[in-house]
C-alpha cells in the first residue's frame, strides 16, 4: 500500500519541490533498506501525455520513505500550469494503480511566477475562495484555507492490522477495524463484466466500470421539463415538456379495439371478440385440440389415429406402389399415362419443355397432317413488271421455325420471250424485310403443252425453285417468288408452303 503527502514551500521564496511520504509494503510487511521508487505525472488518469518524471533510490524504515519530488528533475511552473495532474508510481519495477490525482497545494509551485509580477491589475485578480465538492473553508479576502471534508473525502488510512488479521472497516478518520484473516483459497480476482481491477497477488481492488454500468442517477430537470439523457456518470440533459403542443383532439377505437376518447387520459385494449388472444392453452399427450377460445384456452379432444378401416392401397391403372402396411407411396408408372388418361386440349405448348419430345419419342406416323396446325398452302397470283409478287396472305408465326417453299414463275403465249429467274421469298409483313434462298431457277421454254383448264395447246417459259427459308422473328408473314429478267411480262408467281 503506498501513500503520498504533498506541501508547499514558505510564502518568502517559494520552492520547486514537494515532500513526498510514502509507506510500502510487499505482501503486508513493511520494506526495509534501500527502495527505488519512480514517480511520473501525467495528464490524465490512464493513458495520456507524461508531462514529468523522477527516480529516486529511497531508505524506507519499517515500510516509511521520505523523498523531494523535484530535486533531481525541477518542478517548473510549466508543469502545474492548471490542468488535472495525476501521479503514476512505480516501486521497484513495478506499477502501481491506479494514478493519484494530485491536489491543488503542489500547484503553489506556479506562484513562483509572482516573484516577477510588476504593475499587475488586481481586476484581474482572485477575490474569493470557493469550497468545491469533499473541501470546507474557503472565504473572500485575508488569509483562507482549504481542507478536505472528511465526512465526504476519506481520510488517509493509517491504521494497520496484526499479521493473519485483515481490516474490515475503515473509519472516516483513518483508523480500521480489524477482523482475524480468513483461510480461504481464492488465488485471484478477475474483474468481470461490468467491473475494473483485480489481481492475483497483493491488495487487489475492483471498481464499476461507468463505461458498462451506469452511474446512479442523481441529476434532475426543473418543472416543465423532462430528462432527454441519462449521461454515464449519472448525470442527464433535460428538455422542456411537449404535454399539450400537439393537435390531437381525440382517440378513436378502431377495428378489434376498446376505448380511446376526447378528453383527459384515454386508453386502448384489444377487443377480444374480434381479436384471437393468445393462445396459452395445451392438449395432454394423446389429445387434440378441437377448438380455441376467444380468451386463448382450448378445448380438446382424443385423438383417434389409427381408427380407420383402410387396410390397404393397391396401385390401378397407370400407378405403381401402394401396400398393405406402413408409410405406402403412389407414383406414376412408366407409360402409365396414354391418351385415355388425358383430357382433350390438357397437354399445351407451354407444358412441353423446349426440346423435350424428339422423334424417339414419337411413333412412325402417330403424328399426321390432321394433328398439327402448321401452316401449309398453295396460291398464285400474276402481276406484270413486279420483281417481288407474295400470293399468300399473311400466316401468323407465334415462334420462329421455317417453311419449305416451292415458287414456280409460268409465262403463257409465246416462247420468244427472254429467259428469266425465280427464288422463294418470305416477307414479314410490320417490317417489311424479305428473305430468299440464295439460289435462282432459270426458265425453259415449252411447246405443246395442255391447258388443263380449257384443252388447248400452250406454249410459253416455266422456272422452278425449291427452298427451306428459316423465320428470324414472330409475326405475320407471306409468301411469295422473286424474279429477274421478267420485264414487263405477265408472269404468274404459284407458290405451295409447309411450315413448322
Amino acid at each position: 500500500m503506498l501513500g503520498i503527502l504533498a506541501a508547499a514551500g514558505t510564502a518568502f521564496a517559494v520552492p520547486n519541490t514537494v515532500s513526498f511520504t510514502a509507506r510500502v509494503t510487499d505482501a503486508g510487511v513493511p520494506a526495509e533498506g534501500a527502495v527505488t521508487v519512480h514517480v511520473a505525472i501525467f495528464d490524465a488518469a490512464s493513458g495520456g501525455a507524461m508531462v514529468w518524471d523522477e527516480t529516486q533510490t529511497l531508505t524506507a524504515e519499517r515500510g516509511l520513505v521520505y523523498a523531494s519530488l523535484g530535486s533531481t528533475t525541477p518542478l517548473t511552473p510549466t508543469v502545474f500550469d492548471g490542468r488535472p495532474l495525476f501521479a503514476e508510481l512505480t516501486v521497484e519495477g513495478d506499477v502501481l494503480a491506479p494514478r493519484i490525482p494530485i491536489a491543488s497545494v503542489p500547484y503553489a509551485i506556479r506562484a513562483g511566477v509572482a516573484d516577477a509580477l510588476e504593475g499587475f491589475d488586481p481586476s484581474t485578480q482572485l477575490t474569493g475562495v470557493t469550497a468545491g465538492a469533499g473541501l470546507t473553508g474557503g472565504g473572500a479576502m485575508g488569509s483562507v484555507s482549504l481542507s478536505v471534508d472528511t465526512t465526504t473525502i476519506q481520510a488517509r488510512v493509517s491504521g494497520t492490522c496484526a499479521v493473519g488479521s485483515a481490516i474490515r472497516t475503515i473509519n472516516a478518520n483513518g483508523t480500521v477495524t480489524c477482523e482475524a484473516g480468513a483461510s480461504g483459497d481464492i488465488t485471484g480476482v478477475t474483474a468481470g463484466t461490468g467491473l475494473n481491477g483485480g489481481g492475483a497477488s497483493g491488495a487487489v481492488s475492483l471498481s464499476v466500470d461507468t463505461t458498462v454500468v451506469q452511474s446512479r442517477v442523481a441529476g434532475t430537470c426543473a418543472v416543465g421539463s423532462s430528462i432527454r439523457q441519462i449521461n454515464a456518470d449519472g448525470t442527464v440533459a433535460c428538455q422542456t415538456d411537449g404535454v399539450g403542443t400537439g393537435d390531437i383532439t381525440g382517440v378513436t377505437a378502431g377495428a378489434g379495439l376498446l376505448g380511446g376518447g376526447a378528453s383527459g387520459a384515454v386508453s386502448l385494449s384489444v377487443d377480444s371478440s374480434l381479436v384471437q388472444a393468445r393462445v396459452g392453452g395445451t392438449c395432454a399427450a394423446g389429445s387434440s385440440i378441437r377448438q380455441i377460445n376467444t380468451d386463448g384456452t382450448v378445448l380438446c379432444e382424443t385423438d383417434t389415429a389409427g381408427a380407420g378401416t383402410i387396410t390397404g392401397v393397391t396401385a390401378g391403372t397407370g400407378l405403381t406402389g401402394g401396400g398393405t402396411a406402413g408409410a405406402v407411396a403412389l407414383s406414376i408408372a412408366a407409360g402409365g399415362v396414354g391418351t385415355t388418361e388425358l383430357a382433350d386440349n390438357a397437354v399445351t405448348t407451354a407444358k412441353i419443355a423446349a426440346n423435350a419430345v424428339t422423334t424417339t419419342d414419337i411413333a412412325t406416323g402417330a403424328v399426321t397432317m390432321s394433328k398439327t396446325d402448321a401452316p401449309v398452302g398453295y396460291a398464285a397470283l400474276a402481276s406484270p413488271g413486279s420483281s417481288f409478287i407474295y400470293p399468300s396472305g399473311t400466316i401468323a408465326f407465334n415462334e420462329v421455325g421455317s417453311c419449305m417453299v416451292t415458287a414456280q414463275a409460268v409465262f403463257i403465249g409465246s416462247t420468244n420471250i427472254a429467259g428469266y429467274q425465280v427464288r422463294p421469298s418470305l416477307l414479314h409483313v410490320a417490317s417489311n424485310i424479305s428473305i430468299e434462298q440464295p439460289e435462282f431457277g432459270y426458265s425453259v421454254a415449252f411447246a405443246g403443252n395442255l391447258n388443263p383448264l380449257t384443252g388447248a395447246s400452250v406454249t410459253g417459259r416455266e422456272a422452278t425453285s425449291t427452298a427451306v427459308i428459316a423465320t428470324n422473328q414472330v409475326g405475320g408473314w407471306r409468301v411469295g417468288c422473286e424474279l429477274q429478267g421478267a420485264g414487263t411480262n405477265s408472269i404468274s408467281c404459284r407458290v405451295s408452303w409447309l411450315c413448322n
